[in-house]
């Protein structure tokens, strides 16, 4: 991610990128839609971990600009979600599933593996681990 870019617009220019790829035919314009899905997934995902160790270090002091991300997030299109029975977020990792139905061996697929293993961590111990 561009660090001079704020997050929000970061996972949106990403989102447009994959939105005018749609009808992508040409080699560059489908791993550029890989690219970005991937991107999507990425930073998303470390947003969601950020957000769990703002809550870590500070508790409910940051709630509201949190739940100001997380609707920001919502109207783009990128699932991330206070988890069910925990005082934690969750990315639902939808463009890495996207990315693993479009190139299930592109260039990101083993990082893009992780997602079901990060789901079912994440079911069992009722909440991300936020450490490292």
């Amino acid at each position: 991610m561009n660090k001079s870019e704020p997050p929000r617009k970061s996972l949106q220019h990403l989102q447009m990128t994959i939105a005018s790829a749609a009808g992508a035919t040409s080699e560059k314009e489908k791993a550029a839609k890989e690219k970005a899905l991937f991107r999507l997934g990425a930073e998303a995902y470390a947003l969601a971990r950020l957000i769990n160790l703002d809550i870590s270090e500070h508790g409910a002091e940051n709630q509201g600009l949190i739940e100001l991300l997380v609707r920001r997030c919502k109207a783009i299109g990128v699932g991330i979600q206070r988890a069910a029975g925990a005082d934690a977020y969750m990315y639902d990792f939808d463009a890495f599933a996207a990315y693993l139905t479009l190139a299930p061996r592109g260039v990101y697929a083993p990082e893009a593996r992780f997602a079901p293993i990060e789901k079912s961590s994440f079911a069992e111990h009722r909440g991300p681990n936020v450490s490292g």
